[in-house]
């Protein structure tokens, strides 16, 4: 799913509880990051913070290397946050809390 051009203004709470599978919620989260940039440890951290803050919502998190300056979180296929479009290679719990009201 390529991120150019692509708004991102889907609230996370939107995208987090949009899979359901054998009568409970599934949420899957991907954190795409260039391996070109060394973003590897930003994109450990973020994956930190995602699971700390919300540990009930997060069944599932994945680390997926790319190249190409991407970085991008993605909740159930839904990218919610992009580095090319915020135009910022780092979000917060804060960040995402915002968007989870």
């Amino acid at each position: 799913m390529g991120s150019q051009g692509l708004s991102v203004a889907l609230p996370w709470a939107q995208a987090l509880g949009a899979l359901e599978r054998g009568g409970h919620m599934e949420n899957r989260i991907e954190i795409k990051y260039c391996t070109q940039c060394r973003w590897l440890m930003r994109s450990a951290w973020m994956a930190q913070e995602l699971l700390t803050t919300f540990d009930q919502e997060i069944s599932e998190l994945s680390l997926r290397p790319g190249t190409g300056g991407i970085f991008e979180v993605v909740a159930n296929g839904v990218v919610v946050w992009s580095r090319k479009v915020e135009r910022s290679a780092l979000i917060t719990s804060g960040y995402a809390r915002r968007y989870m009201q």
